[in-house]
């Protein structure tokens, strides 16, 4: 059985700031790499093995958690494999308003500061 937990953050100033960047690099990345396959036929995994190239050129990417980055690739690839496989709609480039989510797929991640929004959320969800 799987199990979702869903919390209300109240980051401070800094925090939603890095969680914005966060949000707008992984829609650039999205965008990007469903540019790359529309122009060429190309895997989730060759996508996959090319985020290292890019955050050797671009440092903005350096800035998130490569699982994060993986997993829009993931989200990519499923948009893709429900096109193909039941007919909805092909996938489309999102804009700022249309992507509003990551997923962080282990756990021990922190925002930093002396007493973090991950760690109210632990504190939370267990004490």
């Amino acid at each position: 059985m799987l199990k979702a937990y869903r919390y209300k953050l109240e980051p401070n100033k800094s925090q939603r700031y890095a969680l914005a960047r966060t949000l707008d690099v992984c829609r650039e990345l999205y965008n990007d790499c469903l540019f790359q396959r529309k122009l060429q036929p190309i895997s989730r995994y060759e996508q996959s093995a090319q985020l290292t190239q890019l955050k050797a050129e671009f440092p903005v990417y350096k800035n998130v958690y490569s699982q994060v980055l993986q997993d829009v690739l993931g989200r990519l690839d499923k948009a893709f494999k429900n096109f193909f496989r039941s007919g909805f709609g092909f996938p489309r480039f999102k804009g700022a308003n249309r992507f509003d989510s990551f997923t962080y797929p282990q756990s021990g991640f922190c925002l930093g500061g002396r007493a973090s929004v991950w760690q109210k959320l632990a504190m939370s969800k267990y004490g």
